[in-house]
């Protein structure tokens, strides 16, 4: 059982890269699902072949990707590891004292920590860089939260595109290539016919 201190220090931590992770894997599944329907439309658009069907399976996938994710992060046990690992990749002078406190277990007749373990859990507690590993926390929760925000925008203005009555009622077997390729033509012609008179 780890010190309560040093718990709810590495606990507010372990919060924060929880989220981060969870703001990154769905950014995953918004992005693989914008990227799945604007394939979808892009198929239609150049072949007229109608994808509504396989367009509803991918949008219903991706949020169930989306659903499963959030519910696999809710129920994951807290990483402590984790924590440490993280700072200790980014701050290698405390590489062994952040282990070391981590580690450190109460007696288990009286349920207190010794002297030279509390002293221990002290440094990591008051070490001088501890704002900083906060804040560099707060920035990856951060950036993840922003990936995640433009990855589910861009799944909105698929949607939006996708979602379009015009864009799905072409004519059967036509595309609307196939139709500006056809206006453009239209176009051309009258351009020469005018020229002409």
């Amino acid at each position: 059982m780890m010190e309560r201190r040093l718990q709810n220090q590495l606990g507010a931590l372990e919060a924060m890269l929880r989220r981060a992770r969870l703001w990154r894997r769905l950014a995953f599944c918004w992005a693989a699902t914008a990227v799945a329907e604007l394939l979808l439309f892009l198929i239609y658009g150049i072949t007229g072949w109608d994808t509504r069907l396989l367009w509803w399976l991918v949008l219903s996938g991706g949020l169930a990707a989306a659903g499963i994710v959030w519910r696999r992060e809710r129920r994951r046990p807290a990483d402590f590891r984790a924590v440490v690992t993280t700072i200790e990749r980014e701050n290698p002078e405390v590489r062994h004292l952040l282990s070391t406190a981590a580690e450190q277990e109460p007696n288990p007749e009286s349920g207190q920590f010794g002297f030279l373990q509390l002293r221990v859990i002290e440094q990591v507690l008051t070490h001088r860089h501890g704002i900083l590993w906060e804040q560099d926390f707060e920035r990856k929760l951060s950036s993840a939260a922003k990936v995640q925000m433009v990855a589910l925008a861009g799944l909105l203005i698929v949607l939006f595109l996708g979602s379009s009555p015009t864009r799905w009622h072409a004519a059967p077997g036509a595309s609307w290539f196939a139709d500006e390729i056809t206006r453009s033509e239209e176009r051309r012609v009258g351009k020469e016919c005018r020229s002409r008179w």
